[in-house]
């Protein structure tokens, strides 16, 4: 076993100093080396053995990750290709520049059914949403435990406008959650 490590870390020395760690869009932990290259350090549990093209580094600097060599990207330099149509990196909500804010949401239809059974509970949704602040995905977070109060949830959160989510001055994709209560009046 001790070979095996000795071996491991000797390899590891001969690849290239490692420099900076970045995390990508999916959570998956890369390092950044000062000859340009990148390595997966780690990826969340159950994540798919795939690397999202963008990183955000623990200081903040967007980088771009293409094949085997990374780049950073800034609003000035996009290398080239449409950053907003091509690339749309999320963002973890603690590293934007600008933090979307809740425009304009409907209020929520209480299903008729749900309130004649009396159900009622809170439901917590997860919303990713785009560059413009429309919703692209919404998610169940914390289940209500009842299956028609989610999903009026739900429809209500795809109506939902944010302002746009930032990223050093580029717009970019991120993830927020949102509660939302049933409860009834007492007859």
């Amino acid at each position: 076993m001790k070979i095996i490590r000795v071996f491991f870390c000797l390899v590891a020395l001969s690849m290239g100093a490692e420099k900076i760690q970045a995390i990508t869009d999916n959570g998956a932990t890369v390092s950044l080396r000062e000859d340009e290259t990148w390595m997966l350090i780690a990826l969340p549990e159950g994540a798919e053995m795939k690397v999202s093209p963008l990183a955000v580094t623990e200081d903040s600097q967007l980088v771009l990750l293409k094949e085997r060599k990374w780049q950073f990207v800034s609003a000035d330099d996009t290398t080239g290709e449409s950053y907003d149509t091509i690339f749309k990196p999320v963002v973890p909500h603690n590293k934007l520049s600008k933090e979307p804010h809740l425009r304009d949401i409907p209020g929520v239809v209480y299903p008729s059914n749900a309130a004649t059974k009396r159900q009622q509970g809170s439901v917590v949704l997860g919303l990713l949403l785009d560059t413009d602040g429309s919703v692209l995905d919404v998610k169940v977070l914390v289940s209500t435990g009842y299956m028609e109060l989610d999903n009026a949830a739900k429809r209500n959160g795809w109506k939902a406008k944010f302002s746009p989510p930032e990223f050093n001055g580029l717009p970019v994709r991120t993830w927020v959650s949102m509660p939302i209560d049933f409860k009834l009046q007492e007859p």
